[in-house]
């Protein structure tokens, strides 16, 4: 054991002379007595005054101590009890829960100001989610009353949908739906309106468009109207661009699907999509018109293949090597445009004779219909809004344990730790 220092020796002296030390303690302070002079006569005087103090008579209690003592007891229990009956009579007084009884906190107390707080919120939220699902369209989940560019919500059939955009039987064969014949006589057919809602302009002699359909479904089996949709767009001479299938914490999938298919048969097509899901919940066709930047490619490598074709008969009358290797570099970089609008002309075309189709397929909501009776879908809004309780109560449970537990555990590892350096700090603390 180290040596103590006299600050520390000192401390310990009247223990030391009650024999309350440890005996570490005592040896360790009779080491240092034996050779410090100065503590070992603050000891003898420390006895001394305990001597001193031993030999004074013991103090006698004046004769009316016990009445006195037993009194005061009895006026604290006394007080004690109008306490305790005052807060029963604020409970009494205090407004009753349903009529099952008082309120287990007094009156202005912080807790019941926090429950009331609490209570409120939990009112508000659940009367919103019973107003939230009671205007939703029960069947298909969309806010009733909102319409889609081209489909009514809940239609069953395609109607009129897009029909500008649907060629003529004139052009079935050509491969492409921007062609002057097809977009003409569509016109003609549709009074001049386009898909979706769309404009259809007059005059489309040579004109050339990029058509694209967004479609939403809901249906009952995600998966299977899935597999469907892509069997029909190869069956359509098609593919799939890209696919995205995807199941929530709740068990329901979803599927985002790009596909593309000609242009020319995109109406029939659509149709065949549509059969797939129970409802339309949106459809939405966009045209964009390509014809000034196809005229423009067209015109670029035109030119370049006049300048090709100008090169090569310099070429053939070169006189010496420089002008023939000058001439080899130009020619050889007039082919690499040509190269380059040629791709950019047939991604163009590409784009023009095969149409994007947007699929999303959800899975259909369970629950009365939309003209159901009210108290029916009353009780569905109710009981949906329940269910949106326990779902925002979970996650709210959920967040407050990753939050708070991390700084508990934290918390109860410094606590444990500054508990032991305390309990080790060993003779040189304080009694």
């Amino acid at each position: 054991m180290a040596a103590l220092g006299c600050a520390t020796v000192r401390r310990l002296l009247s223990a030391y002379l009650d024999g309350e030390t440890s005996p570490r303690e005592r040896l360790a302070v009779k080491a240092h007595l034996d050779r410090c002079p100065a503590c070992a006569e603050e000891l003898d005087e420390l006895g001394r005054v305990a001597g001193l103090v031993r030999s004074l008579p013991a103090p006698q209690p004046p004769e009316d101590f016990h009445a006195a003592l037993v009194g005061r007891v009895v006026e604290r229990v006394k007080a004690e009890k109008a306490v305790k009956a005052e807060k029963a009579r604020s409970r009494e007084a205090g407004p009753r829960v349903f009529g099952r009884g008082p309120v287990p906190w007094p009156a202005g107390s912080p807790l019941r100001a926090a429950a009331a707080a609490v209570a409120v919120v939990l009112l508000v939220l659940w009367s919103g989610g019973v107003v939230y699902f009671l205007g939703q369209d029960l069947a298909g989940g969309r806010p009733r009353g909102s319409e889609s560019l081209a489909v009514q919500p809940g239609s069953a059939t395609p109607g009129p949908t897009l029909k500008a955009l649907e060629p003529p039987s004139g052009t079935a064969g050509t491969g492409e739906i921007g062609t002057e014949d097809s977009f003409g006589a569509s016109a003609a057919a549709s009074g001049g309106t386009g898909g979706a809602g769309l404009p259809m302009p007059s005059g489309l002699a040579g004109r050339q468009f990029v058509l694209s359909v967004d479609l939403r479904l809901t249906c009952d089996d995600v998966a299977a109207a899935r597999d469907k949709a892509v069997a029909l767009a190869e069956a359509a001479g098609g593919f799939v661009e890209s696919m995205n299938f995807a199941t929530d914490a709740r068990g329901k999938a979803s599927a985002d699907i790009t596909l593309r298919v000609p242009a020319a048969g995109l109406m029939g097509f659509l149709g065949q999509l549509r059969g797939l899901g129970r409802k339309v919940v949106s459809e939405q066709a966009s045209r964009v018109d390509v014809t000034a930047q196809h005229i423009d490619l067209q015109a670029r490598l035109d030119n370049l293949r006049l300048q090709e074709h100008e090169l090569l008969a310099l070429l053939g009358k070169a006189q010496n090597l420089s002008d023939v290797f000058a001439i080899d570099n130009e020619l050889a970089r007039v082919r690499t445009e040509i190269e380059s609008y040629e791709n950019q002309l047939r991604a163009l075309d590409e784009q023009v004779a095969l149409s994007t189709v947007s699929l999303h397929l959800e899975p259909a909501e369970t629950g009365p219909g939309p003209d159901a009776s009210f108290p029916r879908r009353l009780a569905d809004a109710f009981l949906k809004s329940l269910a949106w309780l326990g779902r925002a109560a979970e996650a709210v449970v959920l967040f407050v344990a990753a939050a708070v537990a991390p700084t508990a555990v934290l918390g109860g590892l410094a606590w444990a730790v500054w508990a032991f350096v305390r309990s080790r700090r060993g003779v040189g603390s304080p009694r």
